[in-house]
């Protein structure tokens, strides 16, 4: 798969449809915890659940969510309570098991991420 990088200034939501499981429902990852919330058709936020690092250090908040619409991996950043957001994740998600599988370590001024149809995974980059 091939990671390209999108420098933009703004943050983008974070909420993911299409996972496989559940196509119908929405899903939002905390910003200063490791909860996992799902949004039902009248918009309201339901707790579903924590996400545990697969490395064993405890999720601090994310800040970035999405699905590659061909493979259906779900991707989302983290940083840990023990570093902090100065060191920030990119981590495979698996809702099913509760887990974040790091497999890059990014910087801080990472904002969220997308992927498009053709699978290409994007990261925003905040630049003050």
């Amino acid at each position: 798969m091939k990671i390209s990088l999108l420098f933009v200034l703004s943050l983008t939501l974070l909420l993911s449809k299409g996972i496989k499981a559940q196509q119908d429902m929405y899903y939002v990852l905390s910003s200063e915890s490791n909860d996992v919330y799902i949004v039902d058709n009248s918009g309201a936020f339901l707790i579903a659940g924590q996400i545990s690092n697969v490395v064993g250090e405890s999720i601090g908040g994310f800040n970035g969510l999405t699905i590659n619409p061909l493979s259906g991996i779900i991707y989302a950043i983290f940083f840990t309570e023990l570093n902090g957001p100065g060191l920030r994740y990119l981590a495979v998600i698996d809702f099913d098991e509760g887990t974040a599988t790091p497999i890059a370590s990014l910087s801080d001024k990472v904002a969220s991420l997308t992927c498009d149809n053709m699978g290409n995974l994007y990261l925003s980059l905040i630049h003050i």
